[in-house]
């Protein structure tokens, strides 16, 4: 919603600036706007909050999950039958463990994740942790319990970069040196000041041999990101990461890898990437495919079994080098 806002709030102001000429790429902003004020979210709370007796560490399944997006029937040119992103899947995300979950674009990886993370509840099927139904769990508890960071990194212009981090977990927020030391740890303090307010870059004439102009790029934006989902993962007993290294230099994923090894130590973890060449470090691999998880084990099994896993791992490393 925050980034939402934001978005709108940009969008009016160069309306305000140079008129009607804008409404046109400000309309979907707008149209977004409305469309997360209707929504209808599940209730947050309930009369009990089973996750509270449950031991560190989820252990995550999903039965016969099928699911297609609610928008994919609003099209009133030339409707459809809406496809299914996910279709019959079941997959098995065993407690304290690091899971990597692959595939090609467009294969359902997000959307898996995001039905964990109880964005969309309309799914059929059943998705439990630690045996409970996630539907019944009171989603407040649930969420305090997870700490997850989407594709789509959240842009808070309008808020600072301490803000930016903060908000990964509302209790520090009242704690600067907290955000501090995570800004510091990703490396966000070389670039730009925690105090900065993003949205104020855009107005103001830096010195042309400034690091940054009117906006951080999209490997800043990362680590912010990854700064703002660590600040919850200590407490946190799964750790959901979208694409977390994708726009990071070498050196950063590294630094990345080596701070989620230091800091998952029972939690259980499901990492997205396209990256095949980081999937080695996972315990469990899942290659999915058209909305199924169609292979699944160790980097050395799949490589054995000589499947679509093996196959596009080969293809990626031989781009690489070459050969």
């Amino acid at each position: 919603m925050l980034a939402v806002i934001s978005g709108l709030k940009i969008n009016l102001t160069l309306i305000a600036f140079h008129g009607e000429s804008l409404l046109q790429t400000s309309i979907p902003q707008i149209q977004a706007f409305f469309r997360c004020v209707d929504m209808h979210s599940q209730s947050v709370t309930s009369p009990s909050t089973p996750l509270e007796q449950l031991k560190a560490g989820f252990e995550v399944k999903g039965e016969d999950v099928t699911f297609h997006y609610p928008h994919q029937s609003d099209q009133k040119e030339k409707p459809v039958t809406p496809k299914n992103a996910l279709q019959n899947l079941s997959f098995h995300f065993e407690a304290g463990k690091m899971h990597a979950l692959v595939g090609d674009n467009g294969c359902g990886k997000s959307t898996l994740v995001q039905l964990i993370s109880q964005l969309y509840t309309n799914y059929a099927g059943k998705i439990s942790i630690n045996g409970l139904d996630v539907r019944k769990c009171s989603l407040t508890e649930l969420r305090s319990r997870m700490s997850v960071m989407f594709q789509d990194v959240a842009k808070l212009r309008l808020l600072s970069v301490a803000e930016n981090i903060g908000i990964g977990d509302l209790s520090t927020m009242s704690n600067p040196d907290l955000i501090e030391a995570a800004a510091q740890t990703h490396n966000i303090s070389d670039f730009i000041s925690v105090d900065t307010i993003i949205g104020d870059l855009y107005q103001q004439h830096k010195d042309p041999d400034e690091k940054w102009q009117v906006d951080l790029s999209g490997g800043q934006w990362q680590k912010v990101a990854l700064a703002r989902t660590f600040m919850k993962a200590k407490e946190a007993d799964l750790m959901i990461l979208d694409e977390p290294t994708s726009a990071l230099d070498v050196g950063a994923e590294h630094q990345f890898f080596q701070q989620l090894k230091s800091t998952r130590k029972d939690k259980t973890t499901i990492f997205i990437t396209h990256k095949y060449v980081t999937t080695a470090t996972a315990d469990c691999i899942h290659f999915m495919h058209e909305g199924k998880i169609v292979e699944r084990g160790t980097h050395s099994e799949l490589m054995a079994n000589k499947g679509e896993y093996a196959r596009r791992y080969t293809l990626q490393t031989q781009g690489y080098t070459g050969s």
